[in-house]
């Protein structure tokens, strides 16, 4: 009751939303660690753009304070923008990393997980994170179609 009336008041400048420790899937998709938890998500298109609320969950004037920080929209453009530049600057790591090899061969030395984090980085979504099974070569062959595509840019 208490988060319903929360989300309902801060319905025009934050989402207010409830994950539930049996809902695995989506503590992942927002990177809930622990539970409880409470966690910010500005509106708009840039999921990433939230804030976990880390004080006294027992504590009503502390998560007030922490909620009206968001009850600016310049506080939630800050976010996204941030989150913007995050991005764009993984995405052009990657790009650098990719520039210095020769070949798809050369991709091979690296971990199943830092090629997942790559195409991560690139805004893709890896097809093993889907519940697909892959093999280590299509996710070699994802990083490296994308470099031939972007490298000009």
């Amino acid at each position: 009751l208490f988060l319903k009336s929360l989300s309902h008041h801060y319905s025009t400048s934050a989402v207010i939303g409830e994950v539930r420790g049996n809902n695995v899937d989506l503590a992942k998709e927002y990177n809930i660690q622990s539970f409880p938890a409470l966690s910010i998500h500005c509106p708009g298109a840039v999921k990433e753009a939230m804030v976990t609320y880390d004080g006294d969950l027992h504590d009503l004037n502390q998560i007030k304070e922490f909620i009206d920080k968001f009850d600016s929209k310049a506080t939630c453009r800050s976010l996204r923008n941030r989150v913007r530049q995050s991005k764009k600057e993984a995405r052009a790591a990657v790009l650098k990393t990719l520039s210095g090899f020769k070949s798809i061969d050369s991709l091979k030395k690296f971990k199943v997980s830092e090629l997942q984090q790559m195409i991560r980085d690139i805004g893709g979504k890896s097809p093993s994170e889907s519940g697909e099974l892959v093999e280590k070569q299509d996710l070699i062959s994802t990083l490296w179609d994308y470099f031939q595509l972007n490298r000009s840019s």
